[in-house]
């Protein structure tokens, strides 16, 4: 399993789009095992996320966690 950066748009309430950034658990045949698609309002703190938790072999179980973790301390 590993993670990666998960890009979409959402709009606002005066129609303009605006990019967002999330997380994927990734299984070894490639299916997803988890998404938090509109966590990062910032394409680099995203991808340094998916990294740590790359380098750190985060467990799946500790995720939803971690991502409150960040969330609450923005």
């Amino acid at each position: 399993m590993h993670y990666k950066m998960k890009n979409g748009k959402v709009f606002d309430e005066e129609g303009r789009t605006h990019e967002i950034f999330g997380i994927e658990a990734v299984g070894e045949n490639g299916k997803i095992l988890s998404e938090f698609p509109d966590i990062f309002s910032d394409r680099a703190e995203a991808e340094c996320f998916a990294a740590l938790c790359n380098e750190k072999a985060l467990s799946l179980i500790h995720l939803k966690d971690v991502l409150e973790d960040v969330v609450g301390g923005k």
